[in-house]
């Protein structure tokens, strides 16, 4: 009968058959890794793309969903005014603040939410998940309008 290997084949002949395989088969698996980090790339690249393009289309979109985050985190530890959308500064330097009681123990990266409507300031630090400060807005009722109320005289 016939056998499966070939007449007079010896040992390092075998060996290098067999290495040959082994390096034919590194080769694919090279080739399919470089064609599933490509197809990766090219994926992320897409979707940042689309992302930006989103971005440029409607900048306020980003602050929008920021704001609405920190709302929702902020009104887990306290009760919000739910008839308005707060104004959010983040403190930058706080330094700049320290003459401000509000601000005494403000730190760089907490964050203000300012409503108006409901005359409400609350300083928030996202690293503590705590509410460090809270106050109200003292709106100055000098002017109506954007104009400056007449000098009254009395006689």
């Amino acid at each position: 009968m016939l056998k499966n290997t070939i007449p007079n084949e010896d040992e390092s002949s075998k060996v290098r058959r067999v290495s040959f395989l082994r390096r034919l088969g590194l080769k694919r698996l090279i080739i399919i890794l470089l064609v599933i980090s490509a197809i990766g790339g090219m994926t992320t690249g897409i979707t940042y793309f689309r992302k930006y393009q989103a971005l440029k289309a409607d900048p306020t979109i980003e602050a929008q969903k920021e704001t609405q985050a920190l709302v929702a985190t902020v009104s887990k530890l306290m009760e919000l005014p739910t008839d308005e959308a707060p104004t959010v500064a983040t403190i930058a330097d706080k330094e700049k603040l320290k003459d401000q009681p509000f601000f005494a123990k403000a730190e760089n990266g907490d964050k203000l939410l300012a409503f108006t409507k409901a005359s409400l300031a609350i300083l928030y630090r996202p690293s503590a998940n705590k509410i460090i400060n809270v106050a109200p807005i003292v709106i100055d009722q000098k002017t109506e309008a954007g104009k400056p109320t007449p000098p009254t005289t009395k006689r």
